[in-house]
């Protein structure tokens, strides 16, 4: 064989260069040196995680351990109960009708 490789390209060959087995096995070799190290990568993980608990650590000092992080909870407390409140109306409002239907439907 010619060593080469190709594709028509508007009516014209175009020759590519095949890689010899050795520069394959030196690509190969190139992009395991360049893969990452696990123990490095391990390790930035490691630090991330600690760093993400610290952050929570530290928005729960600071949601308790201060006026107002305790007036964000109070807040986002408040929230919450108004949503349930209004959840439950709304089922209370649904269940109604439901039974209304089926009064009805018993009266037919």
């Amino acid at each position: 064989m010619s060593g080469t490789r190709g594709y028509f390209k508007n009516g014209v060959w175009i020759e590519e260069p095949i890689e010899k087995e050795g520069a394959a096995s030196e690509g190969a070799a190139k992009a395991k040196e360049e893969a990452p190290d696990v123990e490095n990568l391990a390790g930035e993980a490691k630090e991330s995680v600690k760093k993400a608990v610290n952050n929570v650590i530290t928005l729960g000092k600071n949601l308790f351990g201060t006026e107002s992080g305790r007036q964000h909870l109070e807040k986002e407390a408040r929230k919450a109960g108004e949503k349930l409140e209004e959840t439950i109306e709304d089922a209370v409002e649904s269940a109604k009708k439901e039974f209304e239907k089926a009064k009805e439907m018993v009266k037919k």
